[in-house]
């Protein structure tokens, strides 16, 4: 009878799988996406540097969970996207260092629950650097 005691804790964990994720809770803590600051989305800068360094801010809710920013900032050329930067923040704010005097990027931020492994992403924003005449 080894048998039937090996298959059933197969079919209670066959079970489980099959009924997917179980809803949060009410009282379950999550993290908010961040809301996007500056640069203001379509904003232009005019750079007054080579390299660019830019300032980027945002708000978030952290009054359920302790959270890491993790900020993702990308170029945009005309057929692709390249990352300039990536990188875990402890804070609501970076200055990024972006090479190219004129160009276009999108930039958004995961916010990462510290004591939970779920995260909320923002939306992306876009702006763009021109060289100062």
């Amino acid at each position: 009878m080894a048998g039937p005691r090996c298959i059933v804790p197969v079919l209670i964990t066959a079970a489980v799988a099959l009924a997917g994720p179980r809803p949060a809770s009410a009282n379950a803590r999550t993290v908010e996406p961040a809301i996007l600051v500056a640069p203001a989305n379509g904003a232009e800068i005019q750079a007054k540097s080579n390299p660019a360094h830019v300032m980027l801010a945002w708000k978030a809710d952290l009054s359920h969970e302790q959270a890491r920013f993790f900020v993702e900032v990308v170029s945009i050329a005309s057929d692709k996207l390249s990352e300039v930067f990536a990188s875990y923040v402890d804070r609501a704010t970076v200055t990024v260092t972006l090479d190219d005097k004129t160009a276009q990027y999108a930039w958004r931020i995961y916010t990462v629950g510290e004591n939970d492994p779920q995260y909320a992403l923002s939306n992306w924003y876009r702006f763009s650097i021109r060289a100062t005449q």
